[in-house]
């Protein structure tokens, strides 16, 4: 019996390839049909539900897929910030927010110099770009701290016998 690179013999990993509907069966297709989905079921909440009228919809519709990478900016922002403040070197922290605040002020100020496109979207294209930059910064600002942490991690974690005894005191009272 032949295996295959995840160690499933072939024949089983074949007849689930088969098995798919051929909707699955092309990764643009299944983006597309994610999208699809997702877009009639974010027409629904928003027309529904929320009650906005049509015009509306698609501006939250549109506004909610500009706004899709932001969280994921947090938490890189986070864990960044948190790697500075562990080293006790919080300036990078200081100058990723003044980083922020200029591109997105500038990005705010072409947008209203422009005036050709609906305030919601500069909005979001503003914070995203400032988020993006903010970001940027930190991962730049934190490398040697990640850098000292990684190899500092690489060896395993140790702890000092005494506080081995600690443990094993505490949990049996």
């Amino acid at each position: 019996m032949m295996l295959t690179e995840k160690g499933m013999p072939s024949q089983i990993s074949e007849k689930l390839v088969k098995g798919l509907p051929p909707l699955f069966s092309d990764p643009a297709k299944i983006v597309d049909n994610i999208v699809a989905i997702n877009n009639s079921r974010f027409s629904q909440y928003f027309g529904r539900v929320s009650g906005l009228s049509p015009a509306l919809v698609v501006l939250a519709h549109t506004g909610l897929w500009l706004a899709l990478l932001l969280p994921g900016f947090n938490v890189l922002q986070s864990w960044y910030q948190g790697a500075l403040v562990y080293s006790r070197t919080t300036r990078g922290v200081t100058e990723a927010m003044g980083i922020f605040l200029l591109v997105t002020s500038t990005a705010l100020w072409v947008g209203v110099v422009w005036g050709d496109m609906t305030g919601l979207y500069i909005g979001l294209v503003a914070f995203g770009l400032g988020s993006l930059a903010q970001t940027a910064w930190l991962w730049y600002r934190s490398r040697p701290v990640m850098r000292h942490l990684d190899e500092r991690d690489a060896g395993g974690l140790s702890l000092p016998s005494a506080s081995i005894e600690t443990l094993r005191v505490s949990e049996n009272p």
